[in-house]
């Protein structure tokens, strides 16, 4: 089972994402991706027959509408379905990972399986790394230190900590959690970047997070 997560969480979802992003608008991608507490809520309650409380259900909806107010552009929308069934195939791995790896938590240390995840979901990726080999180019200083950083806290810190608020909360409301990415992307652009932010952005950023925060107190 811990093989399977891995190859779920981090080979697929990555190569599937990374794959969808590619073909399709950073808003398009940022919306599918904000489907995956919808999908997770809805494999539970089919698998499990679970039926969450309505502040659970109510703050996913909020924090997927306050992720649409925050990405919406004037972007073309794509035309490419295969950039659709890509992200989908994200969505479907993210909520696999999230399953698999519950029941992990309560037989090994956490920090055992973050260890191991990403050991062998890295190991999963090396054929898809070697069948882009002919565009491979030298790696600059610049290039290697921004993917440490991705690797320590993008990756290890990040899978770690998610896996601390999966066993906490399970599957379905710990994915919520997602939709709180673009509310920090918009600040941190906002705080550093020195962006604008419309009011429709900041509409959307409250939106979300008050949708996480119902669909995490909610019991």
């Amino acid at each position: 089972m811990l093989s399977l997560s891995a190859f779920s969480g981090v080979t697929l979802y990555y190569y599937f994402e990374n794959n969808g992003i590619m073909r399709l608008t950073a808003s398009e991608s940022s919306l599918i991706v904000g489907t995956i507490p919808v999908v997770t809520l809805l494999a539970e309650m089919i698998a499990f027959k679970i039926r969450p409380r309505r502040p659970v259900m109510l703050g996913i909806v909020l924090s997927f509408v306050g992720v649409a107010l925050i990405v919406m552009r004037s972007e073309n929308a794509s035309t490419s379905m295969s950039g659709y069934f890509f992200m989908l195939g994200a969505v479907l791995s993210w909520v696999a990972y999230g399953f698999m790896t519950k029941p992990l938590s309560g037989r090994y240390p956490m920090l055992t399986i973050t260890f191991w995840q990403m050991v062998i979901g890295a190991l999963g990726c090396m054929p898809f790394a070697l069948a882009e080999q002919q565009s491979w180019t030298g790696f600059s200083t610049s290039v290697l230190l921004n993917a440490t950083f991705l690797a320590v806290f993008g990756s290890a810190i990040g899978y770690w900590l998610y896996i601390i608020v999966l066993d906490e909360l399970g599957p379905g409301r710990s994915s919520v959690f997602i939709n709180l990415i673009p509310v920090v992307s918009v600040t941190a652009s906002f705080v550093f970047l020195g962006e604008r932010l419309s009011a429709m952005q900041v509409a959307g950023a409250c939106l979300a997070i008050a949708g996480v925060y119902l669909a995490s107190s909610g019991s």
